[in-house]
């Protein structure tokens, strides 16, 4: 390892690091390591690093820490566009998820001997799963820690979670070089060429016709053109060296095709959809082209997470709860786009994450004690919904005129058609009752951490 790559895993900014003598690197306050490897949230790692903690490491740490869900296992989902592996990793409670089989048996028995009841189709039990994905812009390193330090510390019950910690390991490798590159942007005088450090690189490493390099992944999802390419009037969009280059049409990057591919194989399961980005920061709704807008549980959902994640987020700093708009640049081919609207998973968030893109070591593991609050109330609610709950979630707005249809989870995740349910008064009692017991759980589940941040993780 270099002095500079050292530097860069501090968090020195590349002026720093120029400005830097030989032998002088030293790690800022509370970023140092007891002894080599003791700590892996003590700074930020290379792509070699991060990747053999996930083979080597990960799942014995969860062990060792007592993170409730004994299930862990890593996985290979597909590779990028220069050949490097994306690993998911998968961890699961098996205790919990049979105790949930037989509420959902015991249930299903309740009901066929309810001679009151109105005929139903029998469903199976499925496991319900959140799909949480870090680093598909390669210059937010914050994103890379948060996630990992979730995949550690999370206590999974019965909602199963799956960890996409790099999407973008190619452009990941590519920050730590220390070069420079060029990228493009429109101006009155027409395009205009800057170069700026690899650092804040942010897209993929394909080759582009043209020889510019890069796409970026966040604009480049969708199957349908509702999705992808949506935006008509944006220039950047199609400047295959701007920063948000959509690229040649939805899923033509292999980063962005080996998510959907692994979507596709649980998308039975997958209730909820967690993306972890830099830095704003907020909670950034999914684009929704309804006329009724956003379902009322996903809206009440997002603001116990924000509640949850504002104890610990600084008051100058605090989380807010943002759209975005559907016809501008920052809404064709995005992955909540893709998440809600394509796919039909219900719960579906954007995470902006406070801070810069170059921050210090010693913001890693409060920034990513915020992201994992977040986590841990969207599990929660999943499990109140779609496990604990009777399956139904009621769509979407408390003042629309008309009757909306009931959707059941199983039903949304698979595009099924959905039936009429016009019983709103009990769910929002439900919505009531479950935010603030929701809300005091997580309170109480991060006292609870405190052994786990004891041992540097």
């Amino acid at each position: 390892r270099t002095e500079a790559q050292l530097a860069r895993s501090y968090g020195y900014s590349e002026r720093q690091i120029e400005k830097l003598k030989t032998g002088s690197v030293s790690p800022p306050l509370g970023c140092s390591e007891k002894k080599k490897g003791s700590d892996f949230f003590s700074r930020y790692r290379t792509l070699e690093e991060v990747y053999s903690f996930i083979q080597d490491r990960l799942c014995t740490l969860r062990q060792e820490i007592d993170s409730m869900g004994s299930s862990c296992r890593v996985v290979t989902i597909g590779e990028s566009i220069e050949g490097r592996a994306i690993l998911a990793i998968e961890i699961r409670n098996p205790e919990k998820l049979r105790e949930a089989k037989e509420l959902h048996q015991s249930r299903a028995k309740e009901q066929q001997n309810n001679d009151n009841a109105k005929p139903r189709k029998k469903k199976k039990w499925r496991e319900m799963m959140t799909l949480m994905v870090g680093t598909v812009h390669a210059r937010e390193w914050i994103s890379t820690t948060s996630v990992l330090l979730s995949a550690v510390r999370a206590d999974v019950t019965d909602v199963s979670l799956l960890v996409i910690p790099v999407a973008n390991p190619d452009g990941y490798v590519y920050t730590w070089s220390g070069k420079k590159q060029l990228k493009q942007k429109w101006t009155k005088g027409g395009i205009e060429d800057i170069e700026v450090e690899a650092r804040y690189f942010r897209k993929n490493r394909r080759i582009n016709f043209d020889g510019t390099i890069g796409v970026d992944l966040n604009r480049n999802y969708g199957n349908s053109n509702m999705i992808w390419g949506v935006d008509k009037k944006s220039k950047s969009i199609n400047l295959t060296g701007s920063d948000i280059y959509q690229g040649m049409g939805g899923f033509s990057e292999p980063e962005t095709a080996a998510i959907d591919r692994y979507y596709q194989e649980h998308k039975r399961n997958i209730a909820a959809f967690y993306d972890v980005h830099c830095c704003i920061p907020a909670i950034l709704e999914p684009v929704t082209h309804s006329k009724d807008g956003l379902p009322s549980y996903l809206l009440e959902t997002g603001k116990k997470m924000l509640q949850a994640i504002n104890t610990k987020a600084p008051k100058e700093e605090q989380y807010e709860w943002k759209p975005r708009p559907p016809g501008s640049a920052s809404g064709t081919g995005l992955s909540s786009a893709w998440a809600f609207e394509e796919q039909k998973i219900p719960f579906v968030y954007v995470i902006e994450m406070r801070g810069k893109f170059v921050m210090p070591c010693t913001e890693i593991k409060s920034v990513g004690a915020e992201v994992l609050l977040g986590l841990e109330v969207l599990l929660q609610s999943v499990s109140e919904y779609l496990v604990q709950g009777d399956g139904t979630l009621r769509n979407p707005n408390p003042v629309a005129k008309k009757p909306k249809p009931s959707i059941k989870a199983a039903e949304l995740a698979e595009g099924n058609d959905l039936s009429n349910d016009n019983d709103s008064n009990s769910f929002f009692l439900f919505v009531l009752i479950g935010g603030t017991v929701g809300v005091s759980y997580y309170l109480m589940q991060h006292g609870a951490k405190v052994d786990k941040e004891a041992k540097g993780v």
